[in-house]
């Protein structure tokens, strides 16, 4: 028979006011939230099954969460860091001025904020001798009429 998981009683007073706190907060990111849920409906008496049906997330989740409580208190529900790739060129590196590939330009240009295309405007130039654009593109052209035409009749008796 499996052992059944339970959260840890809380440590102090503190804990289980932040604990519940979290689990009913509105505007805590929405893991945050999840977590706290999950270590109070435990404390409430919920197994691991009856959590994630009320949740509706996997029973391994429920299990992953309550078993860092109970190793780490409150910062085990806290996301571990380092997580995702590493990055190629440390902070030093940068600082010193490196050698890098055209391809890598760009990517710590859009990091760093910085616009690495200047706007274009097709309307104005700062060339003289550029000309806008005429009334036409020969006299053989017609003029298009003034007046607005309705795409469908709006009167019924027509």
């Amino acid at each position: 028979m499996p052992k059944i998981l339970r959260a840890r009683a809380a440590a102090d007073a503190a804990e289980e006011r932040t604990v519940r706190k979290l689990a009913g907060a509105r505007h805590a990111p929405a893991d945050w939230n999840q977590r706290g849920r999950i270590v109070a409906l435990s404390w409430s008496g919920l197994r691991v099954p009856a959590i994630a049906r009320e949740l509706g997330c996997h029973e391994q989740t429920v299990r992953r969460w309550l078993v860092r409580f109970n190793a780490s208190g409150l910062d085990g529900l806290a996301d571990l860091g380092g997580q995702g790739r590493l990055r190629r060129i440390t902070e030093a590196a940068r600082a010193q001025g490196i050698d890098i590939h055209r391809s890598q330009v760009r990517r710590i240009l859009r990091q760093e904020g910085v616009r690495w295309r200047r706007t274009r405007s097709w309307i104005r130039s700062k060339d003289p001798d550029f000309a806008g654009k005429g009334r036409g593109s020969s006299s053989s052209t017609r003029t298009r009429p003034g007046v607005r035409r309705s795409s469908a009749s709006t009167n019924s008796v027509r």
